[in-house]
């Protein structure tokens, strides 16, 4: 192996034992922590399910008119 592939996984291997690590993994647990908070708040899944449908609901027609103008 030469000095540089040598300094590459010297410096990969301290990233991934280090408080990077520990602190990407904090990150990612408040992330989830929000996520959680904002499914919550619309209901839960069911909520979360009413929104997504309301919102397709609106934007079919558009759609389908799209597709029909480009089938002729």
């Amino acid at each position: 192996m030469t000095n540089a592939q040598e300094a590459w996984a010297r410096g990969f291997a301290e990233i991934f034992t280090s408080d990077a690590q520990i602190e990407f993994y904090n990150g990612l647990e408040k992330i989830g922590n929000a996520f959680e908070a904002i499914v919550k708040s619309a209901g839960g899944l069911e909520g979360i399910l009413t929104i997504i449908s309301a919102y397709l609901i609106r934007k079919i027609p558009s759609a389908m008119s799209t597709l029909v103008a480009y089938g002729t």
